[in-house]
């Protein structure tokens, strides 16, 4: 393994230990399309797999086979089961080394992360820099389709890392729960709108998900994530519009050794429905 804690594999040290028995290399690309009656649209990334994929990799579905069938809201964390039964389809076994990685920032594959410690698995990493770094640099491709050999994965109790929206109501006004809002800084002001009430949760601090990495897509040194982050504290619930980008931000922030790093599974999409649930505009803070 490589780096932090074991959190981060170098694409130097994945291409040295590609014929790894054991290793189980997962894209989980998301492509995120232009607006459509003003809403991004998401596809699984399975077009780009098969073109091209890291040697071996197999692909995993995020939308289909590693979400829950929500009436609303795209990307919400299934239970505990379905998440092993959707590792357990790419080939994952409870003794299997597992490197997640997709194309662009990393916030799909640190998604799937956190989705595997939330089930105990805890031999997981994500590609530092992701596809692009690994494309950047030159290294071995292939193409097609690589047919997994389904493995055997139990899910058990394992860390609790996403808080419902009634589990961000519980601490707004907690002074030692720090709340992170990793969209843009003109979403955070709101002067945009993809929600449909603008704003940001109350008291929250804003940090853009990829000011966690450098221009390369890889993430920051610690020192430097330190400085951006916010002060430890008892816990920090990190939000965005659907749970995503804001696991990079969580991840950045676990990568510094912290603990209570939680991810609000719902975010803005689900927040920002309730008209009971306050919203503040203009800077962090406010």
């Amino acid at each position: 393994m490589a780096d932090t804690n074991n959190l981060l594999v170098s694409t130097e040290w994945l291409e040295s230990h590609l014929a790894d028995e054991g290793l189980c290399i997962i894209d989980v690309s998301i492509v995120i399309g232009r607006p459509v009656e003003g809403r991004v649209t998401f596809r699984p990334g399975r077009d780009e797999y098969a073109e091209s994929h890291i040697p071996g990799a197999v692909f995993l579905d995020l939308k289909q086979d590693l979400s829950a069938n929500h009436p609303e809201l795209m990307f919400m964390l299934p239970d505990r089961d379905a998440i092993a039964a959707g590792l357990a389809a790419c080939g994952v076994n409870p003794d299997t080394q597992v490197v997640l990685y997709n194309r662009g920032p990393s916030w799909w594959a640190t998604r799937v992360w956190f989705m595997l410690e939330h089930i105990g698995f805890d031999n997981a990493a994500v590609l530092d820099g992701g596809f692009d770094a690994w494309v950047a640099e030159g290294r071995p491709t292939q193409e097609g389709w690589v047919e997994p050999s389904p493995g055997v994965l139990t899910a058990y109790q394992g860390a609790e890392n996403f808080v419902t929206k009634q589990g961000v109501i519980d601490v707004l006004n907690e002074a030692d729960v720090v709340l992170l809002n990793a969209l843009s800084a003109e979403q955070h002001r709101g002067e945009v709108n993809p929600y449909g009430r603008p704003g940001h949760i109350p008291g929250s601090i804003n940090l853009p998900a990829t000011s966690v990495l450098d221009d390369g897509g890889h993430f920051k040194s610690v020192a430097a994530l330190n400085e951006l982050l916010p002060k430890p504290t008892t816990a920090t619930i990190h939000y965005c519009g659907g749970g995503i980008s804001a696991s990079l931000t969580a991840f950045a922030e676990r990568l510094t050794g912290r603990d209570g790093v939680k991810i609000y599974d719902g975010s803005l999409s689900e927040w920002a429905r309730d008209p009971d649930t306050p919203l503040s505009l203009g800077d962090s803070g406010s």
